[in-house]
């Protein structure tokens, strides 16, 4: 069984409103049901995006001023762990050597830093539909310009009680 729209691709489903075959790239979701996308565009074709829009929260709808708030967050969380640990150490062993401290606080604010900008960075590129191995420009001197950079490929279709639908916008909308 192919898809209606894509006759060299294997269909996934049908869409339970019309009955065509949808491969994974023409299906939506809308509250559990599928549909292809004419029967899904016409679904919520009387909701007014603006009005969707406005019931978004303040990160969605800021997707790149969250990374940069996510990510200035971060250094008093990495310097106030560090600290924390310092004094638990120094407490455990008076004795021990400055280098030997600092390096340890460098190792937890390493740590500390992948375990906050991992997730709210996962967060904030799942939103963008794009893949989480985009994490990875994270690493790299400047990728923080090339993860801002990056289209929000999603489109609000659908709110309902604060459940927030989503689909890839195709080349041709």
């Amino acid at each position: 069984m192919k898809c209606t729209y894509h006759p060299v691709v294997g269909a996934v489903g049908a869409c339970v409103n019309c009955g065509r075959l949808v491969c994974a790239e023409c299906q939506m979701i809308l509250m559990g049901k599928s549909y292809c996308n004419p029967c899904a565009d016409k679904l919520v074709a009387g909701a007014p995006v603006t009005d969707r829009a406005k019931n978004l929260s303040w990160f969605i709808r800021h997707l790149n001023w969250s990374a940069v708030l996510s990510w200035l967050a971060l250094y008093p969380i990495i310097f106030v762990a560090g600290y924390i640990l310092g004094l638990i150490v120094i407490g455990v062993d008076p004795y021990i050597s400055d280098e030997a401290l600092e390096g340890l606080g460098y190792l937890i604010g390493i740590v500390v830093g992948i375990a906050w900008i991992l997730p709210t960075n996962g967060w904030i590129l799942k939103r963008k539909s794009r893949s989480l191995w985009y994490l990875l420009i994270l690493f790299v001197p400047v990728g923080w310009i090339i993860f801002l950079s990056l289209e929000n490929i999603s489109e609000v279709i659908d709110m309902k009680e604060d459940i927030i639908i989503t689909r890839h916008r195709n080349e041709n909308d």
